[in-house]
């Protein structure tokens, strides 16, 4: 069976670990966990904290590190969220990396977008949604109030038309610490454009959102219009490049002409 499982490698890893603003999280969820780089980037970071994971694949849950608290679990579960809860409590920090797949928009996939409150930022004429919309309403449903998420999430969902109210719904309702371009070849065995999205679960305090890419130090504060209009890091660097571009040619055409 194949299961779209795209591994983050562990240089990767430990950059998007590092990101994170929390000290000393009591408890770290991958939800998707596949080969757990990301759970061992957040152990190498903060010792004392719980390990969880899950995965559909029982392969990907037989690791021997006893640090890590591995299950088999179905990121499309409606349960899931209740079983973590159950079993951990609130979660400080997840991470995850979701399965890169279109899937169907069916009763399942609308019951858990409902229970995170996102249902309304899809069209009813949607057929087909992303994968990563069901694992991240699964985040958001099991982290506690003041914790962090660290997703990756596909081009559409960070810059696509289709998906503003999407981009406008999280800016309002969370805290949007940042959004980082990822290279394309950030994950194995595929070479899809990528994206970083980092959110506190509270309501919006900043006016402007971070934007980064991977492997560069500049980085691009841009409103939260310009965010739910696009929040690509390359788009915004071009554009920023051209007006400088044009604001500086008129000011040599303006010198020219009073010389």
């Amino acid at each position: 069976m194949s299961f779209a499982q795209f591994y983050t490698n562990e240089s990767v890893s430990e950059y998007l670990v590092s990101q994170m603003q929390s000290e000393t999280p009591l408890s770290v969820l991958d939800i998707g966990c596949g080969a757990s780089n990301l759970l061992l980037a957040a152990g190498r970071r903060w010792e004392e904290a719980n390990l969880i994971g899950f995965d559909i694949d029982p392969r990907n849950t037989r690791s021997t590190n006893k640090k890590l608290q591995l299950s088999v679990g179905d990121g499309f579960d409606p349960d899931l969220s209740r079983k973590i809860i159950d079993l951990f409590g609130p979660i400080d920090i997840a991470v995850s990396n979701p399965p890169y797949l279109s899937i169907d928009f069916g009763r399942k996939e609308k019951k858990i977008l409902a229970e995170a409150g996102l249902e309304n930022v899809i069209s009813k004429k949607v057929n087909k949604i992303p994968s990563e919309l069901i694992f991240l309403a699964q985040n958001l449903l099991v982290i506690k109030d003041g914790g962090e998420l660290g997703l990756i999430l596909p081009a559409g969902l960070v810059c696509g038309e289709k998906w503003k109210v999407f981009r406008e719904y999280v800016i309002s309702e969370y805290t949007i610490k940042s959004c980082i371009q990822l290279p394309n070849k950030a994950f194995k065995k595929t070479e899809a454009s990528t994206f970083a999205l980092y959110l506190k679960k509270e309501k919006r305090q900043t006016k402007v959102v971070k934007l980064h890419q991977l492997g560069t130090k500049k980085a691009l504060s841009v409103d939260n219009d310009s965010a739910i209009d696009r929040m690509d890091y390359l788009y915004r660097e071009r554009s920023e490049f051209c007006v400088t571009d044009q604001s500086t040619n008129a000011l040599r055409l303006l010198a020219t002409k009073n010389d």
